[in-house]
């Protein structure tokens, strides 16, 4: 039995985990600082230009026959084009579990182990990652169909007791400042739902054809993760508090309050967040791994993470990390993913219909 092969919903669980925390969490500081009141609506008109986005990515999984994507460029298009295409995806997979990992231990640190040393919370994160990427895949699909779930009712569960804490005006008036902070949105709100090109990377492992419906649904549910904890931290602070907290979907927690007795239950975030920082820093290092690690080097994943490690001694704060994201990495993460997908698109165009030709003469 081949441990790596995947089913279709399989392959949605550990999706909704590994980017679902990136879009519900470490993107929405992004969405305020660029669009503020507006950001909800940015990622509601996102939608438009990612259902093309989402089309183009089924459409290279459906004509590539689900082949590893190197494998398949290899035959055609040579080793160097191959090459061309794949490593700027693996880099921007390394900077964003780096990233992960790094807000993921600051926050710890900062919220619930102030007097805990640093380079401890680090290494138990990084390990219990470690191990998680030393799985198959097939074991992180049977995890995240125990943690989702979970973490999902954990996501209800907010969002239903704060109801009494929003208000509905702050959401109103639009577009004050004009439809500038709106497409600016837009356009950070596709840099974190853009990241679905994980798919072509995993699409070998599947053992079903993907459907364009799954992919879809896929994003929708995305869409619906950022949009929820976006309008309910305009909602419960004003778009000018929310914009000024590091960890905006994290502070919601804090509001809760049931009954007179039951209150500070934002010890529960800490599952919801490391479910997935677990799984996404380590289904992105075992991505990097069967991609570049091509002799099997067992010191190779370690080498990686270590590297992860030493970014902790950098001595950055989560200012640093979010100013890097919003004028330097997102951009260029949207830039680059759009034209690797784009062009692959029309270079498996060209390649079937090349392939077509023989039979439209006979």
């Amino acid at each position: 039995m081949n441990y790596n092969l995947l089913r279709a919903k399989e392959v949605f669980f550990i999706m909704v985990l590994s980017t679902g925390l990136f879009n519900h969490v470490i993107l929405i500081p992004m969405l305020l600082e660029s669009a503020a009141r507006d950001a909800w609506v940015s990622v509601l008109a996102s939608f438009f230009p990612f259902l093309l986005f989402i089309w183009m990515v089924y459409y290279i999984t459906k004509n590539t026959e689900q082949e590893k994507i190197t494998n398949w460029l290899k035959h055609r298009y040579g080793k160097f084009l191959a090459a061309l295409f794949v490593l700027p995806l693996l880099l921007i997979l390394f900077v964003h579990a780096s990233i992960t990992f790094l807000d993921t231990s600051y926050w710890a640190e900062i919220y619930f182990l102030p007097t805990t040393p640093s380079f401890l919370v680090s290494a138990v994160l990084l390990i219990s990652c470690y191990w998680l990427s030393t799985r198959s895949l097939k074991v992180l699909a049977i995890m995240s169909t125990i943690v989702l779930p979970l973490v999902v009712f954990l996501g209800f569960f907010i969002m239903s007791v704060n109801t009494t804490q929003k208000d509905v005006e702050y959401l109103f008036p639009l577009f004050l400042n004009g439809y500038a902070p709106f497409l600016k949105g837009i356009f950070y709100a596709l840099s974190g739902l853009t990241e679905i090109f994980v798919i072509i990377l995993i699409q070998h492992h599947l053992t079903q054809k993907i459907k364009f419906k799954d992919i879809f649904w896929l994003g929708l549910v995305l869409i619906g993760l950022t949009i929820g904890p976006l309008s309910a931290a305009i909602m419960e602070f004003g778009p000018v508090e929310a914009r000024n907290f590091t960890f905006p979907a994290y502070e919601e927690w804090k509001l809760l309050k049931i009954g007179e007795f039951i209150s500070r239950l934002d010890f529960l975030a800490m599952f919801q967040w490391v479910s997935g920082a677990f799984f996404r820093i380590g289904l992105f290092l075992y991505i990097i791994n069967q991609y570049l690690n091509k002799r099997k080097n067992k010191f190779f994943l370690p080498f990686l993470f270590l590297i992860i490690y030493g970014t902790t001694f950098l001595k950055l704060d989560t200012y640093d990390i979010n100013k890097f994201l919003y004028l330097y990495f997102l951009p260029f993460c949207l830039i680059l993913v759009v034209t690797v997908t784009t062009v692959l698109t029309f270079l498996v165009y060209l390649s079937k219909r090349r392939e077509n030709k023989p039979l439209e003469k006979s």
